[in-house]
């Protein structure tokens, strides 16, 4: 899965995509517009279109901005982390309590 946003893109553009998108994110979140959690959910998405797209530096950077212990995507209540969390949990063989 990857939004259609960046499927025609070249590896050039959608990296300056998620700079972009990151830079907006820690920018709304530093001005409260943003919650933590709404954040971390837009960094799990980036970290994912990372992930896609072997930007392993940039993911890095990223998840160091979500606290691992606090933030669960399948405790989302956004169906699009909710599909990317399960997502990653199949490519890496993780069942989910979501498994049939």
């Amino acid at each position: 899965m990857i939004d259609s946003e960046f499927q025609n893109l070249t590896s050039a553009e959608v990296l300056k995509l998620i700079w972009k998108y990151e830079e907006e994110t820690d920018r709304l979140l530093a001005g409260g517009k943003m919650t933590q959690w709404r954040a971390w959910e837009a960094y799990f998405g980036l970290i994912y279109v990372c992930n896609l797209w072997n930007f392993d530096e940039d993911r890095e950077r990223i998840v160091a901005k979500i606290d691992q212990k606090q933030f669960n995507p399948f405790e989302s209540n956004n169906p699009n982390i909710l599909i990317i969390a399960l997502d990653i949990a199949h490519r890496q063989n993780i069942h989910t309590t979501f498994d049939n």
